[in-house]
């Protein structure tokens, strides 16, 4: 896949992690908030999971939709690749009242190698609005799946790509673009069901999640999901 212009994919990698570590106080915010809660109900909506139900909270942030979740689930394992949202994310677990071996942040960029997160395998892997910041979401979402269990699923929340003339009336900051791929926009479902075929899953859907803010974008966002 083609990254932003401009940018390789080491680049966009210590972009993100450098914005997220300066700007962890983003996800305090009333959008962000909002947001959060619209994904963990879509979530909820979507899947599948119960009291017995491993979770992986991929790209999660802080950890605002694994706080939500986590007492309908077994355990859930935030990681990012922000060392100052892992450091918020186990402090407000811990604040909850959760303990590490059922809620906690792993500061850790996944490659997908054998031994990862200690041979962790989940039954559920979430990753919500980071997709339009990966410089390769093929070989993501190969990474991802390599930390399901057999029957595990994966599930995706991204913002669903617009029209050409209603993204033409959007503008982005600069530092944001810097973090973002030619996916800022977000994604088309045929580019979604391509990217989970070819990493080998199975029975996909694709449906319309919820109508998002951030600041002044408004968005619509979808929630995908495919079984390992």
């Amino acid at each position: 896949m083609s990254h932003h212009a401009g940018h390789g994919s080491e680049d966009l990698v210590s972009n993100n992690k450098e914005y997220f570590d300066k700007h962890v106080h983003v996800y305090d915010t009333p959008d962000a908030i909002r947001m959060a809660e619209q994904q963990a109900l879509a979530i909820r909506a979507a899947c599948k999971f119960d009291k017995e139900t491993t979770v992986l909270d991929f790209a999660g942030g802080h950890g605002q939709i694994a706080r939500d979740l986590i007492r309908d689930v077994k355990s859930i394992v935030g990681v990012d690749i922000s060392e100052e949202a892992i450091k918020k994310y186990n402090e407000l677990s811990i604040a909850a009242g959760y303990s590490p071996d059922v809620l906690k942040g792993i500061c850790k960029e996944l490659k997908g190698e054998e031994g990862e997160l200690g041979g962790a395998k989940f039954d559920l892997v979430i990753c919500c609005m980071a997709y339009h910041h990966f410089p390769d979401c093929n070989e993501m979402t190969r990474i991802l799946k390599s930390h399901l269990k057999p029957n595990g699923g994966l599930c995706v929340i991204d913002k669903l790509k617009p029209e050409a003339k209603e993204a033409d009336s959007v503008s982005f900051p600069e530092d944001v673009k810097k973090m973002t791929t030619l996916h800022l926009f977000g994604f088309v479902e045929e580019e979604i069901r391509a990217i989970f075929e070819q990493a080998g899953l199975k029975d996909i859907s694709f449906d319309f999640g919820f109508d998002g803010q951030w600041g002044e974008h408004k968005f619509k966002a979808f929630i995908a999901k495919g079984i390992n």
